[in-house]
């Protein structure tokens, strides 16, 4: 990255079975940190990437925005975890990363999962506002024929089946609606910005999508809707009876 190099480099004898990690951090120091609280991430846990150094920016030229913490720490905005052997894996960006009911969902590995279906070139997951859970996933898809179709209740099965492998993903990182790209045209009418990368954070507003996640809050004001218990005779009786010996208590009986 700009703001340091290098960052990360693997060892001469790489670990076949670890393919997936950039290596263990050269020429800096390196911590990964809870995004929301700032402590530190525990072993596997993802978090957000921060860099000290003699070799890290003091900050950017003509702006405040330094990115550098009161301890000379810079965040990176990147998404990792390390593991017992401080190798680094790279998850995705924080922008690209949402939280549903409090889970974590880095949208970038739902992509690739999708990506994995037969009729899916391409795959760009976007969060959509959920006033229940916070948020929830959509996706657009582009599909390797134009005369193919892919609906949501396929996508999702499809992923229900997946093997137990590295490619299988939680249920709640499904996406709960699917909008199908299938020309050139449409895919190049999609917000990216100047270096041609698509912009998830406004595909929802794009593709006007609207939450479809509510089962939970309407069972919750089916709840609501419910008519009270009605209160039995015995406890009405318990009630007089309760009612009856405060008053001989305090008042004393009746004459």
């Amino acid at each position: 990255m700009t703001e340091c190099m290098p960052v990360c480099a693997c060892e001469v004898k790489l670990d076949m079975s670890k393919v997936d990690t950039v290596g263990k951090a050269v020429c800096c120091d390196l911590k990964i940190i809870d995004v929301e609280t700032n402590r530190a991430c525990e072993i596997g846990e993802v978090g957000e990437v921060c860099l000290r150094g003699p070799g890290v920016t003091s900050g950017y030229l003509d702006s405040e925005d330094t990115g550098v913490d009161s301890d000379g720490w810079f965040r990176t905005g990147d998404l990792a975890f390390l593991d017992q052997d401080k190798d680094v894996f790279l998850k995705g960006r924080i922008r690209e990363m949402i939280k549903r009911g409090g889970e974590q969902i880095i949208l970038k590995e739902v992509d690739r999962v999708i990506e994995l279906h037969d009729n899916v070139d391409k795959c760009v997951c976007f969060g959509v506002d959920n006033d229940f859970w916070g948020s929830e996933v959509a996706c657009a898809v582009f599909l390797k024929d134009e005369n193919l179709d892919l609906t949501v209740d396929e996508l999702r099965l499809f992923l229900n089946n997946l093997n137990e492998n590295s490619d299988k993903i939680e249920a709640y990182k499904y996406p709960h609606q699917v909008f199908v790209v299938n020309t050139a045209t449409q895919r190049d009418q999609l917000p990216k910005t100047s270096t041609n990368k698509f912009k998830r954070n406004e595909f929802a507003t794009f593709f006007d999508a609207q939450l479809k996640d509510t089962s939970a809050l309407r069972a919750l004001t089916a709840q609501d809707a419910q008519k009270k218990i009605p209160i039995s005779q015995a406890l009405n009786g318990l009630r007089f009876v309760v009612a009856y010996w405060v008053c001989q208590h305090h008042i004393g009986l009746f004459p």
